[in-house]
């Protein structure tokens, strides 16, 4: 299926809820009046019937709404797990048919990055589930079986109560709780069964904890690489911790300490990719 008429060059997407035009034109009459065409010729429906159900998007618009496409913010489904495979499929069909110049290829391939990382960041934000089990997730890396272990959540909005119910019921021995309003964390600790700490005194127990998850957002890092190494002075476990703030509450260089393990932000977004992949190869296993 190839655009015909007026419009000699475009990208048809097709998907359950649209189907999409993009093109290059001298002018947007010239290529509405192409694209009429070519629907109205498709779909044996006269030009004038066609025109009520269009809506019509020119340059940056235009690119605006291809992200969001890219980026599922415009699906019936947030996140839709198989619009980047068609819109992938989509140019490739046109680029068969010499029907799609570089400009337009450009500007899919930008949207469609730009697309996979407001897709990453929107599993990441609206599911605070999946924050905390990746976390835990992580945390066995390091302890394949938390039972026993101590425990310490940092931060007790979504993400971190979300992660100390997730740790809690991996069977912890003991669960410490911080906050930066003392009063929160006791609540959460009291409804969790975990053990309040103020956030002040993070320095004097962490030395006896195994697994951190820092979920709190702050203007400067709340655990540093002398803050760890000196807890752990008399230490001869492994410690893991993970970082699952925005902006980051951990100096990545508590990385590079002996016995420790750190995860940062980005190994919670190389989870979210994995799991789009594995969305996306289920959607396609449907389809076929």
């Amino acid at each position: 299926m190839a655009p015909k008429g007026s419009l000699s060059n475009g990208v048809i997407l097709s998907t359950d809820n649209r189907t999409e035009l993009y093109f290059q034109s001298s002018s947007v009459e010239e290529g509405v009046n192409g694209a009429v065409d070519f629907l109205s010729s498709y779909s044996c429906i006269e030009p004038e019937e066609v025109f009520p159900h269009l809506y019509i998007n020119e340059a940056k618009d235009a690119y605006q709404h291809l992200i969001d496409v890219a980026g599922g913010r415009d699906s019936k489904a947030p996140g839709e797990a198989g619009i980047l495979p068609q819109m992938q499929e989509a140019l490739q069909a046109s680029n068969r048919l010499g029907l799609c110049p570089g400009p337009l290829e450009r500007v899919f391939h930008t949207a469609m990055k730009a697309g996979e990382s407001a897709r990453i960041k929107t599993l990441i934000s609206r599911n605070a589930g999946f924050v905390s089990d990746t976390a835990v997730d992580l945390a066995k890396t390091v302890f394949p079986d938390l039972h026993g272990l101590r425990g310490l959540v940092i931060g007790v909005g979504d993400a971190g109560r979300s992660a100390a119910q997730a740790l809690k019921g991996e069977g912890l021995l003991e669960l410490l709780i911080a906050n930066r309003t003392f009063g929160k964390a006791t609540q959460v600790a009291s409804e969790i069964g975990g053990v309040p700490v103020p956030i002040g005194r993070i320095g004097s127990v962490i030395g006896g904890v195994d697994v951190v998850i820092a979920a709190t957002s702050r203007t400067t890092y709340v655990l540093s690489p002398e803050m760890i190494e000196d807890a752990r002075r008399s230490a001869h476990g492994p410690m893991v911790i993970i970082d699952v703030a925005e902006p980051n509450a951990v100096d990545p260089e508590v990385g590079l300490l002996p016995g420790v393990t750190f995860y940062s932000t980005s190994d919670i977004e190389a989870a979210a990719i994995a799991e789009m992949e594995t969305q996306e190869a289920e959607t396609a296993d449907v389809s076929h």
